[in-house]
């Protein structure tokens, strides 16, 4: 995740900021001293505007694959895809359509 921060030029509170969460709990996630929830790791590839291909790698590197049954799950893999690379906003708005929250 420091390389994909580095690549984005953003910093823990960068991305906690953009994300809504404590750059402490983006820290802990980056040195993997936590395993955050799939929400919060779909929030970050989100919030780094990371192309799907790589959110899908991140997920996986994060233990927090999408569950293909999953109805909501399906909604964010959609997201990941169809929504790169729109602002964090316009993905929240298109997921509630389908109630999902993130």
């Amino acid at each position: 995740m420091d390389l994909l921060l580095d690549w984005r030029g953003m910093k823990y509170t960068d991305l906690g900021d953009a994300i809504d969460r404590d750059p402490k709990t983006i820290s802990r996630t980056v040195k993997g001293t936590t395993n955050p929830s799939v929400e919060t790791a779909v929030l970050i590839c989100f919030g780094m505007n990371l192309p799907p291909v790589i959110s899908e790698k991140l997920l996986d590197v994060l233990n927090c694959k999408l569950k293909p049954m999953n109805p909501d799950h399906q909604w964010i893999s959609e997201a990941l895809h169809v929504k790169y690379p729109e602002p964090l906003w316009a993905v929240r708005e298109y997921l509630e359509q389908y109630g999902v929250n993130i």
